[in-house]
């Protein structure tokens, strides 16, 4: 069962992650275009390429990293002020700097997207930490130079993120307010 665990991570960091989008409030950019099949033109070239995330909302947020919630994609389970706990999708390298910064206040910017999950069936909405901040140290900073040698790092902290994946009964209830 472990190694089934160990595998549907794995998967769902290396496959199913998108690289973290800039600090800054990204422009939702316009659908891409669509083709005039009725000219004739060979199309059998174009690839579909998913419409990008739409965001809807931005909130920022205080609490600890405790562990995990896995399931088909690995989430960051953060425990706020006030003692409840909330899961969130996670942006790619972030399982890292967060095992990294377990029980350390953070400060995190949470976005509420429109995003293409696969295994949902298309197009969902859901809550994703987008930016962390761990003391003088953000995600976006730490980031730029981790991302070269990912690869390697999941492999060295692969151990590290097993141990911190909470048993599913330690997983916050799921809710049905971002649908």
């Amino acid at each position: 069962m472990k190694n089934t665990t160990a595998a549907l991570i794995l998967l769902g960091l290396l496959a199913g992650c998108r690289a973290p989008a800039p600090e800054a409030e990204p422009n939702v950019a316009e659908t891409a275009a669509t083709s005039d099949l009725s000219s004739g033109a060979d199309t059998s070239s174009l690839s579909v390429e998913p419409a990008p995330d739409k965001v809807r909302e931005t909130k920022r947020l205080s609490g600890t990293f405790v562990g995990f919630e896995a399931g088909d994609y690995l989430h960051a389970v953060i425990a706020k002020p006030d003692g409840k706990r909330e899961s969130f999708f996670l942006e790619r390298g972030m399982e890292i700097f967060l095992v990294d910064h377990a029980k350390q206040p953070l400060e995190l910017e949470v976005q509420t997207v429109d995003t293409d999950v696969p295994e949902a069936g298309g197009v969902i909405t859901i809550e994703r930490l987008h930016a962390i901040r761990a003391g003088g140290v953000t995600f976006a900073d730490w980031w730029t130079t981790a991302e070269p040698s990912f690869g390697k790092l999941l492999d060295e902290y692969q151990a590290r993120i097993e141990k911190a994946t909470l048993a599913p009964e330690d997983a916050p209830a799921e809710t049905s307010d971002n649908s």
